[in-house]
């Protein structure tokens, strides 16, 4: 058996394996990335009873956004990691979207069942908010 052959039999098999691998899996694509810690942390809020303090949604108003604006905004967030402190209990975790005008960050502390949105901040602008 040639060396092209057996190349050919190796790329029949990975094939195989991805036609199989899609069959199984088909659309549900986060079984494959739902392993990355900033996808495991956004599940986790996403999957949580979302909770916003008179304060949060006040400084939401400031951004003209409503409850259902920050659960579409937790489908495209990105975790600070170094900012969050995932040690302590409840744990707080700093979420930044860039994909927004401004660009926002948001503060969460979590529980096993609850999310609390604790602070809300606009990156590189001022902000005219009102709010305390």
């Amino acid at each position: 058996m040639t060396l092209f052959q057996r190349f050919k039999r190796y790329l029949f098999g990975v094939l195989l394996g991805l036609i199989l691998v899609y069959f199984f899996f088909g659309d549900r694509g986060e079984v494959l990335t739902a392993w990355m810690p900033n996808e495991r942390v956004m599940k986790r809020l996403r999957e949580t009873k979302l909770i916003l303090p008179d304060s949060v949604q006040c400084q939401l108003k400031c951004f003209q956004l409503d409850t259902t604006a920050v659960s579409t905004l937790l489908d495209e967030g990105d975790v600070l990691f170094a900012e969050s402190d995932t040690q302590s209990e409840p744990k707080v975790y700093r979420v930044q979207f860039e994909q927004r005008t401004p660009p926002l960050e948001l503060t969460f502390s979590c529980t096993d069942s609850t999310s609390t949105v604790v602070d809300l901040s606009a990156m590189g602008a001022g902000s005219d908010c009102p709010c305390p």
